[in-house]
């Protein structure tokens, strides 16, 4: 099976006023479809950088060395992630509230994933929105009205996630998804993942906890100062969290 996401001799420099400073070095990783990967370091490390980086986040401010190729596609300029936002990457940050416009219902931030990644119409795009957002675990009608306001963390995470169901996500990247959350919702939140992982997404898990990767994650792997330090592959990756 083919990788959905590659990156090979990756790195990330940030430009500041004294010096650069260099985020990644040399990162190499291949997930394909249908699997979850950890990421875990400590903070400073440089795996929210890696995040970004493949979700095609990077301020104007990074310049990035070695290649990317998601889903066949091998990115060269800024412009090539148009076409692969939303479709093929989603991102999930730790701080959904940031994520979300707070001045749109759920359900129509949702909606309007479809109609512009998908192209569909208002009305098929309305239907898919509620079942990804029923699917994601917000059943109540009146959630999915609310705004981003009015609901909890691991409810606005469970927005984000809709997205990804609804667009069918190739690769969904995570970064600190449950570092907020209560033990009850952290695992809700974790089960939503295996759910993607089934549905045959691939799943970057990024976390300073390696506890939650326990059952969950087949590969691992452990950044220090912008490089990988080391590897590793998880028992039981199969199950759920």
């Amino acid at each position: 099976m083919s990788p959905i996401c590659e990156a090979m001799g990756l790195g990330v420099t940030y430009s500041a006023e004294s010096a650069p400073v260099c985020a990644l070095t040399g990162i190499d990783l291949s997930l394909r479809p249908g699997e979850i990967w950890g990421v875990l370091g400590p903070s400073g490390s440089g795996k929210s950088t890696l995040g970004l980086a493949l979700a095609g986040l990077l301020p104007e401010t990074a310049r990035i060395t070695g290649s990317i190729t998601l889903a066949g596609h091998r990115i060269g300029r800024p412009a090539d992630w148009d076409s692969l936002r939303g479709r093929v990457v989603t991102y999930v940050s730790q701080e959904p509230g940031l994520a979300l416009n707070p001045v749109l219902r759920a359900v129509t931030q949702v909606r309007d994933s479809g109609l512009c990644a998908l192209g569909m119409n208002r009305k098929d795009a309305d239907r898919a929105a509620r079942q990804a957002l029923e699917r994601a675990g917000l059943v109540n009608h009146d959630l999915q009205q609310a705004y981003p306001h009015e609901l909890s963390g691991g409810q606005r995470q469970r927005v984000l996630l809709a997205r990804a169901f609804l667009l069918g996500s190739q690769l969904v990247v995570a970064d600190e998804p449950t570092s907020a959350l209560d033990a009850v919702a952290q695992s809700e939140i974790l089960r939503l993942f295996v759910e993607l992982r089934a549905s045959g997404s691939a799943v970057l898990l990024i976390t300073h906890n390696p506890a939650i990767l326990r059952g969950l994650a087949q590969q691992t792997v452990r950044i220090e100062c912008g490089r990988i330090v080391s590897r590793s592959s998880l028992p039981n990756g199969e199950g759920a969290a």
